[in-house]
């Protein structure tokens, strides 16, 4: 007989051997992956529910090891604990012998009361206890759950710590902390902070009362109508956000960022695509090798870029502070009060101000430039071009001169105001086009 003839007949014989002892009940085949095995038993549903009366401590602590749960903030002031067992076993006969020995468990500690079950004492992953409480809407609640949803429903304050299990919170009048991952967090219309460390998961919040802190990895995360400051680290993370009622802080990678309607940013990223439409506040961005799209803000903007591409359309406020590479940039109707500066290098603009106010200056390398002039616009402008052309498309003709190969122009230095143009590239044709008529 040959060695492979030989491991085919062991293995024949083991699994023949495990599949015996698995009827006879012997043998639990479970891989521990969430409850998953080769040959599963049957479930089998058990209940057992306790009430407690009054008085209770500010505090719920519920402590679940595999399993879900729901609680609900009511009016009236008691407690109901309702204990699902769900046990997976051969036979009901032999599940009902496990279910007769797990039970909840309520005891006081201090400021705590403390909800549990013996589920401990079983070695087997085949129980799944499953929570559902009502306690009295005062009582803040302190859960810690895996495997399972847990959700929650109009209580004072929450702490929640539920690894691979989904989290919905509802209705909650004071702080929520959430801690989980590979399932998906919902949470809406709480009265203070709120707090998520997440990963591996989806993340929504709407509603908050004060500000939020979200800490995530690999997800997307969406948030709607956040009274407080928002500060979110998402590395590869997509994040969108609308209705933002105070500054916002995000730090991520690799992933598209949407706002919309917002009051100020602060933005740290790579290799990401930006789009902020509705701003009211000060943007300040940070991005390279992507893209970054504003329109319609009102605030000062500091853009510091490398291979970035950059659209601006209907900005004002009082400084624009622009540096980019590589990416063409496109600047339409904007109106900065005090000084607009732009930092460019191998690439090209379309600038078409709305109007000019304090200092516009342009300082580029290899950067081709187009700028359509508002219609009546008197103010000095000085063009520096080192081996490249200035094309002048305006009726008053401007002293242009070569020397060197470098091309100087000057037009309207008889106007005395405090606005000025001064612009400096090389190697690339600047044009200076008037606006279209209306």
């Amino acid at each position: 007989m040959r060695g492979r003839e030989i491991l085919v007949l062991l293995l024949i014989l083991f699994l023949g051997i495990a599949f015996s002892l698995y009827e006879k009940g012997q043998l639990d085949l479970a891989l521990h992956l969430d409850g998953w095995s080769i040959f599963p038993f049957p479930e089998y549903e058990f209940s057992e529910e306790i009430r407690l009366n009054p008085p209770f401590p500010e505090t719920l602590a519920l402590s679940n090891y595999r399993g879900k749960i729901s609680l609900i903030g009511t009016d009236e002031e008691k407690v109901v604990i309702h204990l699902t067992k769900i046990i997976k076993a051969k036979t009901r006969e032999e599940a009902q012998q496990i279910a007769l020995q797990l039970h909840p468990l309520a005891t006081i500690n201090g400021s705590q009361l403390l909800v549990t079950s013996n589920r401990d004492e079983f070695s087997t992953p085949r129980v799944q206890t499953n929570f559902q409480l009502l306690i009295p809407r005062f009582l803040k609640v302190n859960l810690k759950n895996s495997y399972g949803l847990v959700r929650i429903e109009d209580v004072a304050a929450a702490i929640v710590n539920n690894p691979h299990g989904a989290v919905e919170a509802t209705n909650i009048a004071g702080e929520v902390e959430i801690n989980n991952s590979y399932k998906q967090v919902v949470v809406q219309n709480i009265g203070q902070k709120l707090t998520i460390k997440s990963r591996h998961s989806s993340v929504k919040v709407k509603q908050i009362g004060q500000s939020v802190l979200i800490n995530h990895r690999y997800g997307p995360l969406y948030l709607d109508d956040i009274q407080g400051a928002i500060t979110i680290e998402a590395h590869h993370s997509q994040v969108k956000g609308v209705n933002f009622h105070n500054f916002c802080q995000i730090e991520t990678s690799y992933q598209p960022i949407s706002l919309v309607n917002i009051q100020g940013a602060m933005i740290d990223t790579k290799n990401s695509n930006i789009q902020i439409i509705q701003n009211q506040g000060n943007l300040e961005i940070l991005n390279s090798y992507g893209g970054l799209k504003i329109i319609d803000s009102q605030g000062n903007i500091q853009i510091r870029g490398k291979n970035l591409e950059v659209t601006i359309q209907d900005a004002q406020g009082d400084t624009l502070d622009l540096e980019t590479s590589y990416r063409d940039v496109d600047l339409r109707r904007i109106a900065f009060q005090q000084q607009t500066n732009l930092e460019l290098a191998h690439n090209s603009i379309y600038l078409a101000p709305q109007e000019i106010k304090g200092l516009l200056r342009i300082n580029a390398n290899y950067t081709r430039i187009f700028f359509v002039w508002p219609e009546e616009l008197r103010v000095p402008l000085r063009i520096i071009n080192q081996g490249g052309q200035i094309i002048w498309k305006l009726d008053l003709p401007p002293q242009l001169s070569i020397t060197n190969g470098t091309s100087y122009l000057e037009a309207f230095l008889q106007e005395k105001n405090k606005e000025k143009i001064e612009i400096k590239t090389s190697y690339e044709k600047v044009i200076v086009s008037p606006s279209p008529k209306k």
